[in-house]
């Protein structure tokens, strides 16, 4: 197999083992990478594509390396942008299929294009497969992918001129075809991949805007311009709005967007919040709903992103994407949309670093001169203007100067202006959102009543406080968010009938995870509350059931942080058991099964050495245990923790005086490993008396019937 020669020497094995598309899947499917979900779908287009160029042009030639090539890295992490590079090149063998499949004839011209197809594919998959050793030879690891490494920008520049020629072969296949047909309507490119959605209008703002934008036609004109060209299939006009914050950044392209949507010059609008890996995701769950996109569903994010990119990619709506608040590229790549002659975005940074990657283009947003901020204050103040309009003009001036002709300074000042009343007058909290939405430092939306504070103004708020301030309203923060926060309760294997309440509070959660990380590098008397661990220690779960596992390894992090501040022994012990478990349960995830199996036994050994032992958290910690060895294929020592995790069940109802059955969620973590001892006879008897269990339970566990 000449295509594999010179890679590591496990390789050839490998390949051999994926015979089939069928096998590829199958193994996919056992995965746990959100990644490599993406591509399950794409591999029957690849599929039907290798049939075809076997059938008709290499008949004797066996081409079933191909699967064994697509995942002879078991190096997961390491393929974290790839799987997206091999769905978005199984598209082109999709678009393939629909020409092939409308012909009536095969020509030359299509063997040929489905031969240089090929060889397209072969040398993508291999040229992936010899970076991703060179990398690991080089030690890198786990940090292939991230943004710099010379092996990254490798496998980009393989997967960019892969594309490129794909592209032209199609082409060249579909100007073939329509000369062939006189006088036949080929359907394009795009609109073979798939059945575009019937074209619609829709819009996402954000719920609060700027009542008033000033002095900015300039700025929508050079939008127009680098928006406006078509940039043919193969790239995405977008621009990256960049400048210090308070300029008015969102403000422009909230009003830029509104009104190319009022002139029908998109179909539709969406605005993403881009500040938190969080916040995106929930916003393209936000996007899949609003759209009507089949199978979207309200928890299930990387679902819901799959379906919006496919979206992007398939309709014939013009649309345009906002990205808002973005911090960094790399944070942001996995929602960029794939190349669109029909779509275009903005991004709004602080980071002008993202008017090269991924933006086409960036336009800086400056702060104004010191006479159009002058202009700005008497155009907030016109019904305040006396009658001196040259002392007017030159107060104006004056303050303009002092300010740097800084826009919410700007309108802060003149809010002060024209209320002209002491904050001595302004007492209790009902009084106060009308004075700071006045002075543009919060706004708030009519209908759903949402208060949202400037980044800015929260940044400056923070610094102005003491050191015993912050750590106060720190912890008014963590009670008052405890109050509206469902608890979960500790015999509870999983928290799917809860997902909605958790996701309310998701962005709240993290933000206060991220001020506590802050806060705790600048001052070592910081300190978190046992409330704030638990509620950390119940996202940790919400994280990991919703396969967020980076982020939940992070969250475990700062959790294990905060749990070190605590003044309590007793408390510190609980919390850290707690978090053990989850950093265990997501190195399994993640592949690393050895340290997996070292921090899960540290963690029973902390619950053990706990007084009075909690036996049903016990139970659980024996059984996460069996679920590591069994991913490792030790299945006879993973049979021993089950067993072991069934008596502590039985021993902590019992202390309660009651019968309950042992956990549905145990029960297939079990029968899974009965199947990797080849007793499937018996798997089979516990997985139907399982699902007759799970079906009766109420609240209905619907991930454990899954």
């Amino acid at each position: 197999m000449p295509v594999l020669s010179g890679e590591h020497p496990d390789d050839r094995e490998t390949v051999e083992t994926f015979k089939t598309c069928e096998n590829a899947v199958e193994w996919l499917l056992g995965s746990t990478s959100p990644s490599l979900t993406l591509i399950r779908p794409a591999l029957g287009h690849l599929h039907v594509f290798a049939k075809f160029f076997q059938v008709n042009l290499a008949a004797d030639l066996n081409v079933l390396y191909l699967w064994g090539s697509l995942l002879v890295s078991k190096n997961l992490k390491a393929l974290e942008e790839v799987p997206r590079m091999i769905k978005s090149l199984a598209f082109k063998a999709e678009a393939f299929n629909c020409y092939y499949t409308d012909c009536h004839v095969i020509s030359n011209v299509m063997k040929e294009v489905c031969f240089d197809m090929q060889l397209q594919f072969a040398n993508f998959f291999t040229s992936c497969i010899k970076h991703i050793r060179a990398a690991e030879s080089d030690g890198y690891g786990y940090s292939l992918v991230e943004k710099g490494t010379r092996y990254q920008q490798r496998i980009q520049t393989q997967y960019e001129q892969a594309t490129l020629v794909l592209g032209e072969a199609l082409s060249r296949l579909k100007m073939s075809i329509s000369k062939g047909v006189p006088g036949e309507d080929r359907p394009s490119v795009e609109m073979d991949i798939t059945k575009s959605a019937p074209k619609q209008r829709c819009i996402i703002t954000p719920p609060t805007r700027t009542s008033r934008l000033f002095d900015r036609l300039d700025v929508f004109v050079q939008l127009d311009k680098l928006l406006n060209p078509d940039a043919g299939e193969f790239s995405l006009q977008s621009v990256a709005m960049h400048g210090i914050g308070g300029v008015g950044k969102s403000s422009i392209a909230s009003f830029y967007a509104e009104q190319k949507f009022s002139e029908h010059v998109y179909d539709v609008v969406l605005w993403v919040w881009g500040e938190k890996e969080a916040s995106l995701r929930q916003s393209f769950t936000d996007i899949a709903l609003r759209l009507n996109l089949p199978e979207a569903q309200a928890q299930s994010h990387n679902e819901n992103q799959a379906l919006v990119q496919d979206w992007f990619r398939v309709t014939k709506c013009k649309w345009l994407i906002i990205y808002d608040n973005v911090e960094s590229a790399h944070m942001l790549l996995p929602y960029w949309p794939r190349p669109s002659p029909h779509g275009r975005a903005i991004i709004t940074t602080r980071n002008h670093s993202l008017a090269f990657e991924p933006a086409a283009s960036g336009i800086e947003i400056t702060s104004w001169d010191t006479e159009t901020g002058a202009e700005f204050q008497l155009f907030l103040l016109k019904k305040s203007i006396g009658q001196d309009i040259d002392s007017e003009n030159t107060s104006a001036r004056t303050l303009s100067e002092k300010l740097s002709g800084h826009a919410l300074a700007l309108s802060q000042m003149a809010s002060l202006i024209y209320d002209g009343e002491s904050k001595d007058k302004f007492a209790g909290f009902s009084a106060a959102p009308r004075k700071l939405t006045a002075q543009a430092l919060i706004k708030r939306d009519k209908d759903s009543g949402i208060l949202t504070v400037h980044r800015l103004v929260q940044s400056q708020f923070r610094y102005f406080w003491g050191p015993e301030q912050r750590q106060k309203f720190f912890c008014d923060t963590v009670t008052l968010l405890s109050y509206v926060m469902r608890q979960s309760g500790i015999e509870k294997g999983q928290l799917y009938d809860a997902w909605e309440g958790y996701n309310r509070y998701l962005q709240h959660v993290i933000n206060l995870r991220d001020i506590f990380e802050e806060e705790r590098k600048s001052s070592c008397s910081f300190r978190a509350s046992l409330i704030f661990c638990d509620i950390l220690n119940d996202y940790q779960r919400y994280l990991y059931e919703n396969c967020a596992f980076e982020e939940c390894e992070r969250t475990c992090a700062v959790n294990w942080a905060a749990a070190s501040t605590l003044v309590s022994e007793e408390d510190k012990t609980k919390c850290e058991g707690t978090i053990i478990s989850h950093q265990a349960q997501v190195l399994e995830k993640l592949g690393n099964m050895h340290k997996a199996i070292e921090i899960c036994q540290k963690g029973i050994d902390i619950r053990l050495g706990e007084s009075p032992r909690k036996q049903i958290l016990i139970a659980y910690s024996y059984c996460n245990l069996g679920i590591i060895y069994s991913s490792s294929n030790n299945f006879p020592k993973a049979t021993g923790y089950f067993q072991e995790s069934r008596q502590w069940w039985a021993a902590h109802f019992d202390d309660k005086g009651e019968t309950r059955k042992y956990s549905s969620s145990i029960l297939v973590s079990e029968a899974r490993c009965l199947i990797g001892l080849g007793e499937f006879h018996k798997a089979e008897e516990m997985l139907d008396a399982t699902i007759a269990q799970v079906r009766e339970e109420k609240p209905l566990n619907f991930g454990t019937l899954a």
